[in-house]
């Protein structure tokens, strides 16, 4: 958790936050405890910290969920076409304090070990749908690409008749080691 503020002036208990715009209208509201409305992890957090605002400190956690669902109500929600705030929720419904039981807890520990399922079984991928996936995404289907077929022929015909690299990559806007790759065939195959 990245966090530009230092622990003494945190807010002290629950409170509500807003997160601004350039213009000064906020875009967020929330609960918050700690460093919070302070990480910068989180999503939509503004990169100018002066751009938290903290609207009340010291509240119970309840209070807080209250004024949480006050402001939202107040702004509105862009995705209801209600107003102007990016919240997905009408507040007052965070997790705080939540605790999960052993069975939850097994449960989201197989969830989160890599590319498994609920149940604890490997996702099993074809070899053959691995190389459709790979065919699929190969040369100009890949949307990374910054070339065309055209070029690469183009490139590989100036290279065998021994035009430098360098030159090349900066004509057609690549790094030189892409050059060196296409002409070691190692891309573009």
């Amino acid at each position: 958790m990245r966090c530009r503020i230092s622990k003494s002036d945190l807010p002290k208990g629950f409170y509500v936050y807003l997160f601004l715009r350039k213009d000064g209208t906020p875009y967020y509201v929330g609960k918050g405890h700690g460093k919070r409305a302070f990480d910068e992890s989180r999503n939509w957090h503004p990169r100018d910290l002066s751009r938290v605002q903290v609207v009340e400190t010291g509240l119970l956690e309840a209070a807080a969920f209250e004024l949480e669902k006050g402001l939202i109500t107040k702004y509105g929600r862009k995705d209801l076409g209600t107003g102007i705030l990016r919240n997905r929720t009408d507040g007052g419904d965070g997790t705080a304090g939540h605790k999960l039981n052993d069975e939850q807890r097994k449960r989201l520990a197989i969830v989160r070990r890599g590319n498994k399922n609920a149940l604890g079984k490997r996702w099993k991928v074809s070899d053959i749908t691995k190389r459709r996936v790979a065919e699929a995404r190969r040369g100009e289907k890949n949307p990374a690409a910054k070339l065309t077929t055209q070029q690469v022929v183009a490139i590989r015909e100036r290279l065998a008749a021994g035009e430098k690299q360098k030159p090349l990559a900066v004509e057609y806007n690549v790094s030189f080691q892409l050059i060196s790759q296409i002409k070691r065939g190692e891309v573009w195959r």
